[in-house]
Formats: structure tokens, sequence, C-alpha cells
């Protein structure tokens, strides 16, 4: 989104297979957040599909520009802003898996929500001086 007016397409696998130290997943929910919050003028849709039954959901986003183009910082302070939203998502689809005790889930996915929490845990931590996980008490 570097120009006044065009389009960026993000195709994502929303949960790799092997996780990466220190990286957090954005999925579409995210990025919407994100995005529409450092510019609201720009329009969005995405679209998800498994690989297979039980599989990683690879998701694809676009975004276009119609107005005005957010800066980087713009983005970067959106993106810290929606931490706390983005953690609450994440925590809210593991206890889902967990409080449902779903036998279907791949370990590896239960695994890598496990990995995104802790991700963003760090990223509230040293973005925000806090963990803002809603219904408990972090100490």
């Amino acid at each position: 989104m570097t120009n006044k007016a065009g389009m960026v397409v993000i195709h994502e696998v929303a949960a790799l297979p092997r996780g990466e130290a220190g990286y957090v997943m954005w999925d579409a929910t995210d990025l919407v957040e994100v995005i529409t919050g450092a510019s609201p003028s720009v329009e969005w849709t995405a679209a998800e599909t498994l690989t297979r039954p039980c599989g990683w959901p690879l998701q694809t986003i676009c975004f276009v520009s119609r107005k005005t183009v957010p800066t980087a910082k713009e983005l970067q302070a959106s993106a810290i802003q929606s931490l706390p939203n983005s953690i609450a998502r994440w925590v809210e689809r593991l206890r889902r898996i967990h409080t449902t005790g779903d036998q279907y889930v791949d370990g590896r996915v239960r695994g890598f929500l496990m990995a995104q929490v802790a991700g963003l845990c760090l990223w509230c931590s040293q973005y925000l001086g806090d963990l803002p996980i809603r219904g408990s008490q972090a100490t």
C-alpha cells in the first residue's frame, strides 16, 4: 500500500506446520483490524479454505485503498492498539478447543495456538507493558 490508490492481496497459511520462535501470525481478522484502524477508507474482502480435513487454513485477504494510504507509523500504531483484541481472539480459539475436548484437532494446531498466545503475550508486554488477558489475573 505505497501508492495513493491500489490493491494488496495477501495469500497466507493461517497456521504454519512449523512455528517460528518470536513470530506471530496475523489472520484476516487481525489484519483487517490493523489496516482499517490505520485507514478507515480501505476496503477489504477475505476468503478461507482448508488444505484438507483438519488441515491448515489458507486465507486470502484483499485490501483496496481508494483514498488515503496509511503510513508505516500509522500501521504500527494500529497494530499495537489491536494487540488486546488479537490476544483475546486467539485465547478464545484455544479455550474453545480445550473446553470442547475436540479429539479431532491436530496436536500441531493446539501447539500453534499456544505459541500464538505466548507470542502475543510477549508483544503485549513489550509494547503495552501489560498482559491484557480478560477474565484472568496475571501474576
